[in-house]
């Protein structure tokens, strides 16, 4: 005679609802991309004159934020924009960029009271391809030159409404860093001294 205790009851009966505990994620990732051509054509009749062009626009964000609901919140965006657009009137080059960006930025965020946060916020941003003058082989800029960085630590305002966001964050302490890293660019031309490489700058920010 086989005897089955209580406790050997409920532990089938727990087996059988198979439960299932999972940790909360406080993560959100998201991401999107776009690309545009648009040509424009002018006439040779067309009284004010221009160049017929060709443009291919690209544009890539990808973010992944942090929120416990209850203390912290972390924003982290990754910004990438490449543009080009023929330039027939250059000769000494096929194609111009007329945008490009790679941009980084981190936002930590500590609770203080109702929508206000202790902040510490970094942002850096440089190009990706070289920029030339125009009918010029002389290099206005390229990747790190300029790569300028920023660090604030203030406090940020967030409130999350229906259809949008507000975020306005006050830093009173900000640092910025202007590094130029090609010998080639005129490091003149973003605030560094002639034959240095680097600009530090301190003062407060709003964004």
């Amino acid at each position: 005679v086989n005897i089955v205790t209580r406790q050997e009851i409920l532990e089938n009966e727990v087996m059988a609802m198979n439960i299932e505990v999972k940790r909360p994620n406080f993560w959100k990732t998201s991401g999107s991309a776009s690309l545009q051509f648009t040509q424009n054509y002018i006439s040779e009749n067309w009284y004010k004159g221009g160049e017929s062009t060709n443009t291919l626009v690209s544009e890539l964000v990808l973010k992944a934020n942090y929120n416990d609901q209850q203390h912290i919140q972390w924003d982290n965006t990754l910004e990438a924009k490449l543009g080009f657009t023929t330039a027939p009137s250059d000769t000494m080059h096929k194609y111009r960029t007329n945008t490009d960006l790679l941009r980084l930025s981190s936002k930590l965020g500590v609770k203080a009271f109702k929508s206000w946060f202790y902040t510490i916020e970094v942002e850096s941003k440089t190009q990706m391809l070289k920029n030339y003058k125009v009918n010029s082989d002389v290099l206005q800029s390229a990747f790190t030159a300029p790569l300028e960085t920023t660090v604030g630590v203030g406090m940020d305002y967030k409130k999350n409404l229906k259809n949008f966001n507000i975020s306005v964050n006050l830093a009173p302490l900000a640092y910025r860093w202007v590094y130029v890293g090609n010998d080639e660019v005129d490091e003149t031309k973003f605030g560094v001294k002639k034959d240095e490489k680097s600009l530090h700058e301190y003062g407060s920010s709003m964004k």
